[in-house]
């Protein structure tokens, strides 16, 4: 059973009648505006150790991307969930 998604979150922009495909095609935006927040950093590295990091996280992120089923609502919503907190404190840094 997953934990309940707080309110004012993905959570809430999904009904029980929202079509699968929505979810998903969600989820995949959400991932991709994540590797481009990382390529943005590769780009702008200032070090090699940066440059690394920056692309083992976008690796990471693709690897989440195809490791989520496609057919879990629960877990793609909890992912965008995810993904938008860590893209919001991204942008914070």
């Amino acid at each position: 059973m997953t934990e309940p998604v707080p309110e004012g979150t993905a959570g809430d922009r999904f009904g029980p009648n929202t079509n699968l495909t929505v979810v998903h095609e969600v989820f995949l935006d959400v991932a991709n505006n994540l590797a481009g927040e990382y390529a943005h950093r590769f780009h702008n590295a200032a070090t090699a150790e940066e440059k690394s990091s920056a692309k083992e996280a976008i690796l990471s992120v693709r690897r989440n991307q195809r490791a989520v089923d496609p057919t879990d609502r629960e877990t793609m919503i909890a992912e965008i969930l995810r993904m938008e907190q860590l893209i919001e404190r991204l942008a914070q840094d």
